[in-house]
């Protein structure tokens, strides 16, 4: 019993250097190589980069980040919009967009990391953090670890999240669905404590960047 103790803190603590020492390289800004801002209108991810090349769409943001994310010491932040937007259509006439979320003082810092992941994951792999940051709250509030790796031919995805609140959540899947990849961002962020409807904004954003970096 006294064993597991020591084994359980010994995780815990690792976890929490993870954790600090990856937000708070995350949310120095001298570190960050490129910056930018996302949108969500009609649950269509828009990337505005600071050299004004705007990203429309899942692919369009895969694409450009494949390209950003080749260089290894790439880090990028993308500060996320205070409103999203939503086309009501129900009575089958287009309708200026309306606000239906505020996820109001969202960041997130992607860059690459390699370190041993365990838990679903359990491999020495190389993999994207994404660190969530949020107005008036110092360092990161979350981090995803996020993997891919091939087994038995297929390709295969991990999420590790590491957070404040020291809740700690996993999820791997293979030869995922892009909606699969969606739905594991997306429960990890409301793991870490994140309201639902600010979490699946965000994974709807965060998820073409992930494809595009791990080449999914």
């Amino acid at each position: 019993m006294k064993r597991k103790i020591l084994v359980l803190a010994a995780f815990l603590l690792f976890a929490s250097l993870v954790y600090i020492r990856c937000g708070n390289e995350a949310n120095n800004d001298e570190s960050i190589s490129l910056k930018g801002q996302a949108d969500l209108i009609d649950g269509q991810p828009i990337i505005t980069l600071e050299n004004g090349q705007k990203l429309i769409g899942q692919q369009e943001i895969s694409n450009e980040f494949a390209k950003i994310m080749s260089d290894p010491s790439a880090r990028v932040q993308i500060e996320v919009a205070n409103e999203i937007y939503q086309t009501d259509t129900s009575s089958g006439v287009y309708t200026s967009p309306v606000v239906v979320a505020l996820p109001a003082g969202y960041s997130f810092v992607v860059h690459w990391d390699q370190h041993y992941i365990g838990s679903c994951i359990k491999r020495d792999v190389k993999h994207i953090n994404v660190v969530i940051g949020k107005k008036g709250v110092n360092g990161g509030i979350a981090n995803l670890h996020i993997a891919a790796w091939t087994q038995s031919g297929r390709p295969c995805v991990g999420i590790y999240l590491t957070s404040m609140k020291n809740a700690v959540f996993c999820w791997s899947r293979c030869a995922p669905t892009y909606g699969d990849i969606v739905g594991g961002i997306a429960s990890a962020l409301i793991a870490a404590g994140i309201a639902s409807t600010a979490a699946w904004a965000l994974a709807y954003i965060i998820a073409p960047i992930i494809t595009g970096a791990l080449a999914l």
